[in-house]
């Protein structure tokens, strides 16, 4: 676990979301991002990873799902956590010039968290929403966000 959580510190601030492009009759470019990277869970200090698949409708605006996996953790002396998050976010991408863009986001939430330890094991499932902002910086098809 040691080695799990040294490599997402290290590549912590980078997740690289590759871009499928294609063009239909009225040239609007419409596309497929597909992406990975670390992610941090703020209430626990867990570390994890994110995946998602977007589909960019035109150049603003995209949508589609994420999962966001933290494998267990120890959050105390005995206990240990895990959380599977599935999200579905829509994304308006303000582009700020050619590689720089920013990004509010919405969407909703399913997330499964389970706490145990050697006495007993606690499952909790919930709904919820999204919301906040982001920012990516283009590096040809390649975004790091």
């Amino acid at each position: 676990m040691r080695v799990f959580k040294r490599v997402l510190i290290l590549f912590f601030f980078i997740t690289f979301q590759s871009v499928i492009s294609q063009e239909n009759e009225y040239q609007q470019e419409k596309s497929i991002l597909v992406g990975f990277g670390p992610t941090l869970e703020l209430d626990q200090n867990l570390y994890g990873i994110n995946a998602r698949i977007y589909y960019g409708v035109n150049e603003s605006f995209c949508f589609g799902p994420e999962v966001s996996y933290f494998p267990f953790q120890k959050i105390g002396e005995k206990d240990e956590e895990s959380i599977v998050d599935l999200n579905f976010n829509a994304h308006y991408i303000i582009e700020l010039n050619e590689n720089i863009g920013l990004y509010p986001l919405s969407g909703v939430n399913y997330t499964i968290e389970i706490e145990r330890s050697f006495e007993y094991e606690k499952q909790e499932k919930d709904f919820g929403l999204n919301y906040g902002a982001g920012m990516h910086y283009k590096l040809k098809d390649l975004f790091l966000l």
